[in-house]
């Protein structure tokens, strides 16, 4: 039992009540009993009666004017009013007994237990184990099933036990669940407070590859095919770097060594937000150097966090890119941190950082670990905030006129498929030493790449050319040759040109199709 005598809500009057807290640990039941009372003041002041559980929504209180005859409150801060004449009587009590049907304890979804059209939930037992098992209700909308609710196939399911696979949903779409007890035919608990919210995985598009083959010192073609309605994202590593390139063909630089390369395939609708660069907005423009300050932004719906650019002053120095829940104004405590280095330099010319982070709705920070250099951003002309249909950019936590070094972000609101493998063999066998060719044949081949046509030099030396795909493959032949071989109609690729000279010599080359 705990005892409140004399209390006083307001020190400048002669006030006071006398009451009791008792908990019955036989029964659980818990009671507040009223003693003898004086109010002096004839002002109503709201008396909150009764007690909150885990939430504000799991209340059990008292409403009205009447003391002797309250009802139960309809929101959590439902009140009982208190003056001079209305006031709780002595040997008035209220008594709370514990539910005869006792709600379910917290419901976690894990995310290794989420997929694109599943998820399993599960929960802890009550005291009191129910004998019918439980009810799971779902929904899109944040709103707490009643004792109206309809459930069916489509919004609910039943379990036995402490967890249940919920089925039949959409991808990348955001749930909420909420669970009670079913002791009997007739006897069922309260729902769970708050919704536990999970997002089921996006559908991601198929996609296949091709590697290609080149000789040193030249470039290489790669190629894949994504599922309809994708599109394709080719990188330089297998997972943050750089965007190197988009579509179903990308063209390496010159390389002396075999390469690999990562392509990934990507559905939905991309949304940019914030500024596009420094210049946009001109004025006051200088290198961030000694302060973490960041960028504060919003998302409004299940959203990839793509990528964002920087503008560095100095190429070849080490940073990082970190994101933190909720807006902080200094660092903070990154739930993820991808590290890049500057490959461009005077703070001109923008540097695009792959994030490649699933982000739910909610409020975020993004903030630098600076290369040594710094990263461009604006000291003046900033107006908050910048809306997208995704995410807002809202500010910074310093200075309002300041734009804080991070432009053009790019978010997905649909799927990406993981990064694939894409190799790039670099082989000198078969290649054409062009010093040979030059010299002792006068032989050239070009424009390499080609797009429709490919010019032999000299070609009155040449008894035949042979065209072969990178199998091996034998794909067009021409037995008297001209200047100008028409190779529009072959697909975009790496091919080996084998020309047979009049004089019984050989020579081959490597030539790309684009």
């Amino acid at each position: 039992m705990v005892e409140w005598l004399g209390y006083n809500d307001n020190a400048t009057e002669h006030s006071y009540l006398n009451f009791q807290l008792r908990l019955a640990e036989t029964t659980n039941k818990v009671s507040i009993v009223y003693g003898s009372q004086f109010i002096e003041s004839s002002a109503n002041k709201p008396t909150y009666v009764g007690f909150r559980g885990a939430s504000k929504s799991d209340f059990n209180n008292r409403a009205g004017t009447s003391w002797s005859n309250s009802s139960a409150g309809t929101a959590s801060n439902s009140s009982l009013s208190r003056n001079n004449t209305n006031f709780p009587a002595s040997g008035l009590t209220f008594t709370w007994s514990p539910p005869s049907c006792p709600t379910p304890g917290a419901v976690v979804i894990a995310d290794a237990n989420i997929a694109q059209t599943t998820a399993i939930a599960s929960w802890a037992a009550p005291s009191l184990i129910p004998a019918n098992g439980y009810e799971i209700y779902y929904s899109t909308v944040n709103v707490a099933p009643t004792s109206a609710t309809v459930l069916d196939a489509t919004n609910s399911v039943a379990s036995n036990t402490t967890s249940a696979q919920i089925t039949g949903l959409t991808p990348s779409t955001l749930y909420y669940v909420w669970v009670r007890s079913l002791c009997d035919a007739t006897s069922k608990s309260i729902w769970t407070g708050i919704p536990i919210m999970f997002t089921t995985l996006c559908q991601t598009p198929s996609l296949s590859t091709t590697g290609g083959l080149g000789c040193p010192g030249g470039a290489v073609m790669l190629s894949a095919t994504p599922s309809a309605g994708a599109v394709v994202n080719w990188y330089n590593s297998s997972s943050g770097g750089s965007i190197l390139a988009t579509g179903n063909t990308f063209t390496t630089p010159m390389l002396n060594n075999t390469t690999t390369y990562y392509a990934s395939a990507l559905t939905g609708v991309v949304d940019t937000a914030g500024l596009a660069s420094p210049a946009v907005i001109g004025g006051w423009i200088a290198a961030q150097t000694n302060t973490t300050w960041g960028v504060y932004f919003t998302v409004k719906k299940p959203a990839k966090f793509k990528s964002i650019d920087v503008f560095p002053v100095q190429s070849g120095q080490s940073g990082a890119i970190n994101i933190v829940n909720g807006t902080v104004s200094l660092g903070g405590s990154a739930f993820a941190t991808i590290p890049f280095t500057t490959n461009v330099s005077g703070g001109t010319t923008a540097q695009t950082v792959a994030l490649d982070i699933d982000l739910p709705p909610g409020d975020y920070t993004i903030y630098p670990t600076l290369p040594s250099s710094g990263l461009m951003r604006n000291m003046s002309g900033a107006i908050y905030p910048y809306v997208s249909s995704v995410a807002s950019i809202t500010g910074n936590g310093y200075n309002e006129n300041y734009y804080m070094c991070f432009y053009n972000f790019k978010f997905v609101t649909g799927c990406e498929s993981e990064r694939y493998p894409v190799v790039a063999t670099v082989n000198s066998s078969g290649c054409l030493n062009t010093g040979e060719a030059n010299i002792e044949n006068k032989l050239s081949v070009y424009p390499n790449p080609f797009t429709e046509f490919l010019n032999v030099s000299d070609v009155s030396k040449v008894k035949s050319i042979s065209v072969m795909d990178v199998s091996g493959r034998l794909v067009k032949t021409f037995d008297k040759p001209f200047s100008s071989l028409s190779l529009g109609d072959l697909k975009q690729g790496m091919y080996l040109i084998s020309l047979e000279l009049k004089d019984g010599s050989r020579q081959a080359v490597k030539v790309i199709k684009k």
